[in-house]
């Protein structure tokens, strides 16, 4: 198996036009420039970035985790409605430009997945049941991997699980207060099979990070309350990387919904990144 949170290379795509289409709010512009920033961080943080060009069809293929759960080499494929389009390119990249195994869902008319409601922490697999994925696409998950645990928890619709509660480091999670929150951290302290450290920051969405090679990757200073970036100064131990993602961010996208992280493939292609 290879190092949890350990990764070489990352899937990312272009933002669309049609993107605006979907999200009024957004300035394409900066939302790209947001989308640079991050591909940079992560060439900094050691991972090759393999670029898909924009899907005019398809506004949401800037988020690529809703796509495939993604864990030691093998991709288990998911089924966002209205998006097979999305899934098929990124099956394809997986399968030939990483060497994945693909595991495709059984009876997909009955199952429900997105990649934001799985959190893998390392020991063991965290599965929410929401508006994106039901019970059987948690047993889907169960079934793709097998050799870990695999824990289902509620959460209310709206919402993806990433969204809320993420990985900040080895055996320690990061979540917001809420009472929405505080019910799903209390799901996981019941049935979860290990124990984890928890960081709990005042802000909801600024719990949203990501934790790779070392390094956890949160939200600026300018996008949560100065109180949960202090939380996290004084919690965190180990290097950490602020990102401005405020653009981008307005379009219901998030840290962890706009790159899949993948660790050593076993068939690699030469992969370089031309985001410019």
């Amino acid at each position: 198996m290879a190092a949890p949170f350990k990764y070489n290379y990352a899937i990312v795509s272009r933002i669309p036009d049609s993107f605006k289409k979907q999200h009024p709010d957004v300035d394409l512009e900066h939302a790209r420039a947001d989308l640079e920033k991050y591909v940079d961080l992560l060439r900094r943080l050691g991972i090759d970035v393999l670029e898909l060009p924009a899907d005019e069809k398809h506004p949401e293929c800037v988020n690529v985790d809703d796509t495939a759960v993604v864990i030691n080499g093998t991709a288990l494929m998911c089924c966002p409605p209205e998006r097979q389009g999305e899934v098929n390119v990124i099956r394809q990249t997986l399968r030939r430009e990483l060497g994945l195994k693909i595991v495709e869902i059984q009876n997909p008319s009955k199952v429900a997945l997105e990649g934001g409601d799985v959190l893998f922490t390392g020991k063991e697999i965290i599965v929410a049941l929401s508006q994106q994925t039901n019970e059987a696409g948690a047993q889907a998950v169960a079934s793709a991997f097998p050799e870990y645990a695999t824990t289902p928890v509620k959460i209310p619709n709206g919402y993806h699980l990433k969204d809320l509660v993420c990985m900040a480091g080895r055996d320690i999670m990061i979540h917001g207060s809420s009472r929405t929150v505080e019910d799903i951290m209390r799901q996981i302290r019941i049935h979860a099979s290990f124990g984890y450290s928890t960081i709990a920051l005042e802000d909801d969405h600024a719990s949203n990070g990501l934790y790779c090679n070392g390094t956890l990757v949160h939200l600026s200073d300018k996008q949560m309350s100065g109180k949960s970036f202090g939380t996290l100064e004084n919690k965190i131990d180990f290097p950490r990387q602020a990102l401005d993602m405020e653009s981008l961010l307005k379009g219901e996208s998030c840290l962890t919904r706009v790159a899949m992280l993948v660790g050593k493939a076993k068939y690699p292609k030469k992969i370089v990144s031309t985001l410019d």
